[in-house]
């Protein structure tokens, strides 16, 4: 299993940065054949300057939610996260997960609560309606306001997740922060004012493979104009006045 972590840190360094969904997609993939899964999904969590003392979540918020197959009932458990969320409602599998950020780590259900916790209506409304028995949850802290977490999911006619199946996603994931912070920049999560919109995502791709703002705006069936503001805009979201600058982010410099 060490040989195979391994293995799959090498593949997601070969990837090019040009393509962050099917890097992310192996990785998912290979966590859930790891786990024993049958799907997967990731999302970052970003903690909120302006939390109040009433704020349960100490500030954190979802965004940029990825799954790696998507399913019809999705919408629905994405909504139903979303209005929980506004309405305070934070079941104690989020508070316990949240209460470690900052440290990498990996938990079943059955490590975040207690036994009674599977009666529940929170279970029955989020994991059994849509069909799943079971989740390991990780939580991967980038910096001290960003991190990236990422479930894995076992339907009903499959058993619990056991405890090496946790073990073996937690070293998984264990040499991965460069990872998730490119897949973060990706989607203007970390370091960007703001997140940016799918449009602008397209462009920033493009970017990143070289392209110029001619055969983008072709590519995009757009204006040279629009695709130019687009770029502006991914300039000024990350703080850069050039592609050379923008390009340095994903190297780290």
């Amino acid at each position: 299993m060490e040989q195979r972590i391994y293995h799959l840190w090498d593949e997601l360094a070969d990837f090019d940065a040009a393509k962050p969904d099917a890097a992310l997609n192996h990785l998912l993939g290979e966590l859930c054949d790891i786990a024993g899964a049958q799907n997967a999904v990731w999302f970052a969590g970003v903690r909120m300057p302006e939390a109040g003392p009433q704020d349960r979540l100490k500030g954190w918020r979802p965004k940029g939610r990825h799954t790696l197959a998507q399913l019809p009932e999705e919408q629905v458990q994405n909504k139903l996260i979303e209005s929980r969320v506004e309405a305070g409602q934070v079941d104690i599998t989020t508070l316990r997960n949240i209460s470690w950020a900052g440290r990498l780590r990996a938990n079943r259900l059955c490590d975040l609560v207690s036994e009674d916790w599977f009666a529940s209506d929170y279970y029955q409304m989020m994991y059994r309606r849509f069909g799943i028995n079971d989740a390991i949850w990780a939580g991967c802290p980038v910096n001290q306001d960003t991190e990236v977490y990422i479930g894995l999911y076992r339907y009903h006619n499959h058993g619990a997740f056991q405890e090496y199946d946790r073990v073996r996603v937690e070293a998984g994931l264990r040499g991965l922060k460069w990872f998730h912070r490119q897949q973060l920049l990706s989607r203007g999560l970390i370091l960007a004012e703001s997140a940016l919109t799918p449009t602008e995502r397209d462009v920033l791709v493009s970017l990143l493979e070289g392209n110029t703002e001619k055969y983008i705006s072709k590519s995009l069936e757009q204006s040279i104009h629009t695709t130019h503001g687009h770029v502006k805009s991914i300039y000024r979201k990350f703080g850069v006045s050039n592609r050379a600058r923008l390009l340095s982010l994903w190297l780290g410099l």
